[in-house]
Protein backbone atom coordinates (compact mmCIF):
# COMPACT_ATOMS: atom_id res chain seq x y z
CA UNK A 1 0.00 0.00 0.00
CA UNK A 2 1.32 3.46 -0.86
CA UNK A 3 0.13 6.98 -0.11
CA UNK A 4 0.60 9.90 -2.51
CA UNK A 5 -0.20 13.56 -1.77
CA UNK A 6 -1.44 15.59 -4.75
CA UNK A 7 -1.59 19.43 -4.35
CA UNK A 8 -4.95 20.89 -5.38
CA UNK A 9 -4.99 24.64 -4.84
CA UNK A 10 -4.50 25.24 -1.12
CA UNK A 11 -5.47 21.65 -0.28
CA UNK A 12 -3.86 18.28 -0.68
CA UNK A 13 -5.55 15.12 -1.80
CA UNK A 14 -4.23 11.91 -0.22
CA UNK A 15 -4.42 8.98 -2.62
CA UNK A 16 -4.06 5.59 -0.93
CA UNK A 17 -3.40 2.91 -3.52
CA UNK A 18 -4.18 -0.75 -2.87
CA UNK A 19 -2.73 -3.46 -5.13
CA UNK A 20 -2.43 -2.49 -8.81
CA UNK A 21 -2.32 1.34 -9.16
CA UNK A 22 -3.44 1.05 -12.79
CA UNK A 23 -6.79 -0.42 -11.78
CA UNK A 24 -9.40 2.16 -10.78
CA UNK A 25 -11.11 -0.49 -8.63
CA UNK A 26 -7.92 -0.85 -6.61
CA UNK A 27 -7.75 2.85 -5.72
CA UNK A 28 -9.15 4.10 -2.44
CA UNK A 29 -11.22 7.21 -1.98
CA UNK A 30 -9.45 10.50 -1.53
CA UNK A 31 -9.21 12.31 1.80
CA UNK A 32 -8.59 16.04 1.88
CA UNK A 33 -6.23 17.54 4.41
CA UNK A 34 -9.20 19.25 6.08
CA UNK A 35 -11.02 15.91 6.45
CA UNK A 36 -7.88 14.37 7.88
CA UNK A 37 -8.19 16.66 10.90
CA UNK A 38 -11.59 15.37 12.08
CA UNK A 39 -12.83 11.98 13.26
CA UNK A 40 -15.40 11.53 10.50
CA UNK A 41 -12.74 11.91 7.85
CA UNK A 42 -10.30 9.65 9.68
CA UNK A 43 -12.95 6.97 10.17
CA UNK A 44 -13.68 7.09 6.45
CA UNK A 45 -10.03 6.35 5.67
CA UNK A 46 -9.67 3.69 8.37
CA UNK A 47 -12.82 1.94 7.12
CA UNK A 48 -11.13 1.25 3.80
CA UNK A 49 -8.43 -0.87 5.37
CA UNK A 50 -9.86 -2.34 8.61
CA UNK A 51 -13.32 -3.71 7.82
CA UNK A 52 -13.15 -6.07 10.81
CA UNK A 53 -13.61 -3.08 13.13
CA UNK A 54 -17.00 -2.37 11.63
CA UNK A 55 -20.16 -3.63 13.28
CA UNK A 56 -23.07 -5.23 11.42
CA UNK A 57 -24.62 -1.79 10.79
CA UNK A 58 -21.51 -0.66 8.89
CA UNK A 59 -20.42 1.83 11.55
CA UNK A 60 -17.73 1.80 14.21
CA UNK A 61 -18.24 0.71 17.79
CA UNK A 62 -16.49 3.29 19.97
CA UNK A 63 -17.40 1.34 23.12
CA UNK A 64 -18.73 -2.12 23.67
CA UNK A 65 -22.12 -2.06 25.39
CA UNK A 66 -22.21 -5.73 26.39
CA UNK A 67 -19.89 -8.71 26.59
CA UNK A 68 -19.43 -10.24 23.16
CA UNK A 69 -20.49 -7.22 21.11
CA UNK A 70 -18.43 -6.83 17.94
CA UNK A 71 -16.22 -3.77 17.78
CA UNK A 72 -13.50 -1.90 19.61
CA UNK A 73 -13.18 -3.22 23.16
CA UNK A 74 -14.13 -1.02 26.08
CA UNK A 75 -12.70 -1.44 29.58
CA UNK A 76 -15.16 -3.49 31.65
CA UNK A 77 -14.73 -3.27 35.41
CA UNK A 78 -17.51 -5.73 36.14
CA UNK A 79 -16.64 -9.41 36.32
CA UNK A 80 -18.28 -11.95 34.05
CA UNK A 81 -17.91 -15.09 36.20
CA UNK A 82 -21.05 -16.72 37.59
CA UNK A 83 -21.17 -15.36 41.15
CA UNK A 84 -23.34 -16.49 44.07
CA UNK A 85 -24.07 -15.54 47.66
CA UNK A 86 -25.61 -17.50 50.52
CA UNK A 87 -26.60 -16.44 54.04
CA UNK A 88 -27.26 -18.35 57.26
CA UNK A 89 -29.30 -15.91 59.33
CA UNK A 90 -29.85 -16.37 63.09
CA UNK A 91 -28.36 -19.85 62.91
CA UNK A 92 -28.59 -21.65 66.27
CA UNK A 93 -25.18 -23.05 67.15
CA UNK A 94 -24.84 -25.69 69.87
CA UNK A 95 -22.62 -25.81 72.94
CA UNK A 96 -19.32 -27.26 71.77
CA UNK A 97 -20.04 -26.33 68.14
CA UNK A 98 -17.43 -27.41 65.62
CA UNK A 99 -18.25 -26.91 61.94
CA UNK A 100 -21.37 -24.76 61.63
CA UNK A 101 -21.25 -24.05 57.88
CA UNK A 102 -19.89 -25.98 54.91
CA UNK A 103 -19.27 -25.01 51.27
CA UNK A 104 -18.87 -28.20 49.29
CA UNK A 105 -17.37 -28.58 45.84
CA UNK A 106 -19.09 -29.48 42.59
CA UNK A 107 -18.89 -32.36 40.11
CA UNK A 108 -19.20 -30.03 37.11
CA UNK A 109 -17.77 -26.65 38.17
CA UNK A 110 -14.67 -25.28 39.87
CA UNK A 111 -15.73 -23.40 43.00
CA UNK A 112 -13.73 -20.32 44.00
CA UNK A 113 -14.61 -18.87 47.41
CA UNK A 114 -14.00 -15.14 47.53
CA UNK A 115 -15.43 -14.11 50.91
CA UNK A 116 -16.78 -15.54 54.17
CA UNK A 117 -18.16 -13.39 57.00
CA UNK A 118 -19.19 -14.42 60.54
CA UNK A 119 -20.92 -12.51 63.34
CA UNK A 120 -22.82 -13.80 66.34
CA UNK A 121 -23.79 -13.74 69.99
CA UNK A 122 -23.55 -16.26 72.82
CA UNK A 123 -26.46 -17.59 74.91
CA UNK A 124 -25.28 -17.71 78.53
CA UNK A 125 -22.16 -15.60 78.98
CA UNK A 126 -20.19 -13.44 76.61
CA UNK A 127 -16.94 -15.04 75.50
CA UNK A 128 -14.21 -14.99 72.90
CA UNK A 129 -14.63 -17.41 70.03
CA UNK A 130 -12.00 -18.98 67.82
CA UNK A 131 -13.57 -18.59 64.38
CA UNK A 132 -11.65 -20.47 61.72
CA UNK A 133 -11.93 -21.65 58.15
CA UNK A 134 -10.83 -25.24 57.57
CA UNK A 135 -10.27 -26.80 54.15
CA UNK A 136 -11.28 -30.44 54.11
CA UNK A 137 -10.42 -33.17 51.65
CA UNK A 138 -13.62 -34.98 52.60
CA UNK A 139 -16.98 -33.35 53.35
CA UNK A 140 -18.68 -33.39 56.75
CA UNK A 141 -21.48 -35.92 57.19
CA UNK A 142 -24.30 -36.49 59.67
CA UNK A 143 -25.33 -34.01 62.33
CA UNK A 144 -28.44 -31.89 61.88
CA UNK A 145 -28.24 -29.71 58.81
CA UNK A 146 -30.18 -27.78 56.20
CA UNK A 147 -29.20 -26.19 52.90
CA UNK A 148 -29.33 -22.37 52.69
CA UNK A 149 -30.42 -20.75 49.44
CA UNK A 150 -27.69 -20.12 46.88
CA UNK A 151 -28.59 -16.78 45.28
CA UNK A 152 -27.08 -15.81 41.91
CA UNK A 153 -25.82 -12.23 41.78
CA UNK A 154 -27.15 -12.13 38.20
CA UNK A 155 -30.58 -13.76 38.16
CA UNK A 156 -30.27 -14.54 34.44
CA UNK A 157 -27.37 -16.92 35.08
CA UNK A 158 -27.33 -20.66 35.71
CA UNK A 159 -28.16 -22.16 39.11
CA UNK A 160 -25.35 -22.79 41.61
CA UNK A 161 -23.80 -26.25 41.82
CA UNK A 162 -21.82 -25.86 45.07
CA UNK A 163 -23.26 -27.93 47.94
CA UNK A 164 -23.94 -25.76 51.01
CA UNK A 165 -24.95 -26.92 54.49
CA UNK A 166 -25.57 -25.12 57.78
CA UNK A 167 -25.40 -27.21 60.98
CA UNK A 168 -27.46 -26.94 64.15
CA UNK A 169 -25.95 -30.17 65.57
CA UNK A 170 -22.33 -31.16 65.12
CA UNK A 171 -21.52 -33.29 62.07
CA UNK A 172 -18.90 -35.98 61.72
CA UNK A 173 -15.92 -33.98 60.54
CA UNK A 174 -14.26 -34.79 57.22
CA UNK A 175 -10.51 -35.30 56.84
CA UNK A 176 -8.53 -32.07 56.59
CA UNK A 177 -6.16 -30.96 53.83
CA UNK A 178 -2.63 -30.98 55.21
CA UNK A 179 -2.08 -31.32 58.96
CA UNK A 180 -4.76 -28.96 60.29
CA UNK A 181 -6.61 -27.68 57.22
CA UNK A 182 -6.57 -24.19 58.73
CA UNK A 183 -6.55 -21.49 56.06
CA UNK A 184 -7.69 -18.51 58.19
CA UNK A 185 -8.66 -17.69 61.79
CA UNK A 186 -10.03 -14.76 63.78
CA UNK A 187 -10.48 -14.14 67.52
CA UNK A 188 -14.06 -12.88 67.85
CA UNK A 189 -15.78 -11.44 70.95
CA UNK A 190 -19.36 -12.72 71.11
CA UNK A 191 -21.69 -10.58 73.24
CA UNK A 192 -24.53 -12.03 75.32
CA UNK A 193 -27.64 -12.79 73.26
CA UNK A 194 -30.53 -10.43 74.05
CA UNK A 195 -28.40 -7.96 75.99
CA UNK A 196 -27.68 -4.61 74.30
CA UNK A 197 -23.95 -4.30 73.81
CA UNK A 198 -21.40 -2.86 71.47
CA UNK A 199 -20.99 -5.59 68.89
CA UNK A 200 -17.64 -6.69 67.55
CA UNK A 201 -16.85 -6.12 63.90
CA UNK A 202 -17.75 -9.20 61.84
CA UNK A 203 -14.96 -11.70 61.32
CA UNK A 204 -14.32 -11.36 57.60
CA UNK A 205 -12.19 -13.61 55.41
CA UNK A 206 -11.34 -12.61 51.83
CA UNK A 207 -9.40 -14.53 49.20
CA UNK A 208 -7.79 -13.47 45.93
CA UNK A 209 -7.55 -9.75 46.72
CA UNK A 210 -3.82 -9.36 46.14
CA UNK A 211 -2.61 -9.03 42.54
CA UNK A 212 -1.99 -12.49 41.14
CA UNK A 213 -3.43 -14.27 44.19
CA UNK A 214 -5.96 -17.08 43.80
CA UNK A 215 -9.31 -17.37 45.49
CA UNK A 216 -9.81 -20.42 47.71
CA UNK A 217 -10.44 -23.21 45.20
CA UNK A 218 -12.61 -26.30 45.69
CA UNK A 219 -12.33 -29.02 43.04
CA UNK A 220 -14.70 -31.96 42.90
CA UNK A 221 -17.40 -33.04 45.33
CA UNK A 222 -14.98 -34.29 48.00
CA UNK A 223 -13.45 -30.93 48.87
CA UNK A 224 -15.10 -28.46 51.25
CA UNK A 225 -14.44 -25.24 53.13
CA UNK A 226 -15.93 -25.23 56.64
CA UNK A 227 -16.46 -22.47 59.19
CA UNK A 228 -15.50 -23.87 62.60
CA UNK A 229 -16.10 -22.41 66.10
CA UNK A 230 -13.66 -24.68 67.98
CA UNK A 231 -16.17 -25.96 70.57
CA UNK A 232 -17.26 -22.90 72.62
CA UNK A 233 -18.62 -23.58 76.11
CA UNK A 234 -22.04 -22.07 75.33
CA UNK A 235 -24.63 -22.21 72.57
CA UNK A 236 -25.09 -19.16 70.40
CA UNK A 237 -26.67 -17.50 67.39
CA UNK A 238 -24.74 -16.76 64.22
CA UNK A 239 -25.06 -14.86 60.94
CA UNK A 240 -22.82 -16.20 58.18
CA UNK A 241 -22.37 -14.85 54.65
CA UNK A 242 -20.54 -16.61 51.83
CA UNK A 243 -19.64 -15.46 48.31
CA UNK A 244 -18.17 -17.66 45.57
CA UNK A 245 -17.82 -18.02 41.82
CA UNK A 246 -18.31 -21.04 39.57
CA UNK A 247 -16.68 -21.86 36.24
CA UNK A 248 -16.51 -25.03 34.12
CA UNK A 249 -13.90 -27.61 35.12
Amino acid sequence: MSVKATPVGSDEILNTILADPISAAARSSVLTSIDARNLSGLYALVAQHTPLLLNSAGTFDRARSALGTTGILAVNHEGSKSTFRAVARALATVTGATDVFQIGGSATKTIRVTKVTYSGTIATAAQYLDVALIKRGAVDTGGTSSAPDSIPVDSSGAAATAALLQFTANPTLGAVVGTTGLVAARRYFAALTGTPALMSQPAEFKFGELPGAMELVLRGVVEALCLNLNAPSNAGTADIEVEWTEEPN
